[in-house]
């Protein structure tokens, strides 16, 4: 979840920005937090998921990780044109956000809860 809200918040440091610099350092910090959201929503499945059911979920996530990336681009490059790149990257920012919520209801989640079988 601290991983999200670093992405959410490098997206707002992009909407703020005002320099050539504050645009470089929300770049990185928005390339290392992207960076890491696969791998770690990845391993959280197989953490989360009965072994039974990890290639159900592991294709799910792949296939939805993928979907949302693909309709994203389409939806912000449209609000992009409308409203302009602040607003854009806004929008993203409290899409990210929100995108923490469901990980607050997810009991033990990273003290070594596992599923039973």
């Amino acid at each position: 979840m601290p991983n999200l809200v670093g992405f959410s918040f490098s997206l707002i440091l992009l909407c703020q920005a005002r320099s050539q610099m504050e645009v470089v350092a929300a770049g990185v910090l928005f390339g290392l937090t992207h960076g890491y959201l696969y791998p770690l929503m990845n391993a959280l499945m197989v953490e989360i998921v009965s072994p039974r059911h990890r290639g159900k979920a592991m294709a799910l996530y792949s296939g939805s990780f993928n979907l949302g990336f693909t309709v994203g681009v389409l939806l912000f490059g449209y609000v992009a044109e409308l409203w302009g790149y602040q607003m854009m990257f806004s929008l993203a920012s409290a899409v990210a956000l929100c995108a923490t919520l469901p990980f607050l209801a997810l009991p033990g989640l990273g003290r070594g809860a596992r599923p039973s079988s």
